[in-house]
């Protein structure tokens, strides 16, 4: 991002880090101000017009190239914040093979029963050959075939109404609008598939100031409402390594390193 004349090249670099994280504290440390001084820093940088001005331009300027608008944005994180995750995964517990068995002897589905029938046969064939006794008919199956899709039997002696726990993933062509909207890919590692989702706390934040629920939000003119939590303080922590790798970029390029707004 280019140095506007309005604003210096150290507030320069602020309005470039605070597009990135929407975090004034975080933007204002990343831009090398003190970690002491920070919120007090990002606070009166949001609320500088000129700086204030120069981030609504690069905002429109995003929202352009992305063909995107204020509504939109919004309407995506409301969507992502109001998702239901069973849209998308579900943990299931399902029925086990004796919960709804005549008297819960073990069920079979169709292909199961066909294949113990034939088995069945060949080993009767042979019996017969080799002089055997004859050992009958194939038992015919009694009752519904299996479906694991029912809910466990609570009455079932075997999985005492437990059934059999299973990771549920829906296909992603079938999604909802809101399913499509958390679902953010799916990584195949050695343990398996991961589901990722949108992270719907942040899609919420970004939400609630876009609305001015944190008692102002950010706009043109330079209003700016900050919203500073104890939790939010400990994730400026967690990044006081990132802030000074940023710090050490920032003195190899010659750039002020004073506290100057």
């Amino acid at each position: 991002m280019s140095t506007s004349p309005r604003i210096n090249r150290k507030q320069a670099l602020f309005v470039a880090e605070y597009l990135k994280c929407l975090n004034a504290s975080e933007a204002a440390r990343r831009a090398g101000y003190s970690a002491k001084t920070a919120m007090h820093i990002g606070f009166q940088l949001l609320n500088k017009t000129p700086v204030a001005a120069a981030i609504a331009e690069a905002q429109r300027e995003r929202m352009e190239r992305l063909k995107l608008d204020a509504d939109g944005l919004v309407q995506i994180w409301s969507t992502i914040t109001t998702a239901d995750t069973n849209e998308v995964v579900q943990y299931r517990r399902n029925c086990c093979r004796h919960c709804w068995g005549l008297d819960f002897n073990y069920q079979c589905t169709p292909a199961e029963f066909r294949e113990a029938q034939i088995r069945f046969e060949e080993r009767r064939a042979s019996i017969l050959a080799g002089g055997g006794a004859d050992i009958g008919e194939f038992p015919t199956s009694e009752g519904d075939w299996y479906d694991k899709r029912k809910r466990p039997n609570p009455d079932c002696p075997e999985c005492f109404g437990d059934g059999i726990g299973e990771t549920f993933i829906l296909d992603t062509r079938d999604l909802t609008e809101a399913g499509r909207a958390l679902f953010a890919g799916i990584k195949e590692g050695r343990d398996g598939i991961e589901v990722k989702l949108h992270d719907q706390q942040a899609a919420a934040e970004k939400l609630g100031r876009s609305l001015g629920i944190f008692g102002g939000q950010d706009n043109a003119g330079g209003q700016a409402g900050v919203l500073e939590t104890e939790l939010a303080m400990r994730y400026v922590e967690l990044m006081e390594k990132s802030r000074e790798m940023q710090q050490r970029t920032l003195t190899e390029r010659g750039l002020d390193n004073g506290e100057e707004d």
